[in-house]
């Protein structure tokens, strides 16, 4: 299936806030789906287009160039390690065996190679009575955002670490004119720099979007992104039993309708939070109401249903890959 892709120029910006008294703290490293969807649309929508015109687009997470969310088969070398490991070709090895082979594999792998830095313990204690290096137990962390570093027998990843900074706001009281009680507020925002995005493809011909507002507070300068279309891209949809992997949240059925029928999950759940209104729509706001599979999930597919349904949604893209490295390389900018 095809895609555009696009690279978007992005300094600091307050995405995927959480709210915790009077303090907002991001905890995501990339942009959602849905978040970039409205901010793609929205300059579209000032120069006239109607919701009915622009339905049909839809929209991958924006992820730091050069990086993806980690998945199941691409573990970590350590509890609190920032570097992940995948044997070449690991989503393809599952298909045709099981999840305990696979991460077996990749122990063995681990064991030929040094990386001092990456694997705790692993280049001073050798194994009892034989010369072969000690390989922790490996942390297997779904939707980490991690970026390719180098590959030998074993594809390496680090884990993005984004810059951070927190800006203060403060309410202004119409009657006083002073600070009002109560209303100092905190966001904590994220230096992006370059990310990747992909759209339906022939979006570029239709939208033509050079600059986007993302997130919170660009009345203040941030989330001003600047859009560039690189290529159309070719990615493919699982079939049946193949292994597929969530590029957005996925969500195998809803409302008494299948989209997907797997044999294993391998993955992590997390909500789904989306935009409602109230008084005739003069207010809204948002609220969780689906538990969903979260981006880097693995699923063996029996079948799937219409999955480009719920895409508008920012849900069920999942696509079909060889492992982490293969998406990476396709989506090169």
């Amino acid at each position: 299936m095809k895609f555009d892709l696009y690279k978007i120029k992005l300094d600091y910006a307050a995405v995927g806030l959480r709210k915790a008294g009077n303090f907002y703290s991001s905890d995501k490293d990339f942009i959602p789906s849905t978040t970039i969807r409205g901010a793609f649309l929205y300059p579209l929508v000032q120069k006239g287009k109607s919701d009915e015109e622009l339905e049909e687009f839809y929209f991958s997470p924006a992820f730091p160039i050069g990086s993806a969310p980690s998945h199941a088969l691409s573990p970590a070398g350590g509890r609190k390690i920032r570097c992940y490991f995948e044997i070449p070709n690991a989503l393809e090895k599952w298909r045709n065996s099981s999840y305990s082979e696979v991460l077996k594999e990749t122990k063995e792998a681990l064991e030929k190679i040094e990386d001092e830095e990456c694997l705790q313990g692993g280049s001073t204690e050798p194994k009892s009575g034989s010369n072969e290096r000690r390989v922790p137990d490996l942390k297997p962390k779904v939707g980490d955002i991690v970026k390719f570093s180098k590959t030998s027998s074993v594809h390496k990843y680090v884990r993005v670490n984004m810059e951070t900074l927190v800006q203060t706001n403060v309410g202004i009281s119409k009657s006083s004119g002073s600070s009002k009680t109560n209303m100092l507020f905190a966001y904590e925002v994220k230096r992006f720099n370059e990310l990747w995005v992909l759209s339906k493809a022939g979006f570029h011909t239709v939208g033509n979007v050079e600059q986007i507002k993302v997130g919170r507070n660009s009345s203040r300068g941030l989330g001003l992104g600047k859009v560039q279309f690189v290529r159309e891209v070719d990615l493919e949809t699982p079939g049946e039993g193949d292994v597929g992997y969530c590029l957005t949240p996925c969500l195998p059925s809803f409302m008494g309708k299948t989209y997907i029928e797997s044999e294993e999950i391998r993955g992590s759940t997390g909500v789904y939070v989306s935009w409602y209104t109230w008084d005739k729509g003069k207010r809204g706001g948002l609220k969780p109401i689906l538990r969903v599979l979260n981006e880097g999930t693995i699923i063996k597919v029996k079948r799937t249903y219409e999955l480009d349904e719920l895409w508008p949604a920012g849900l069920n893209m999942l696509i079909k890959i060889k492992d982490l490295n293969d998406l990476l390389n396709k989506v090169k900018t």
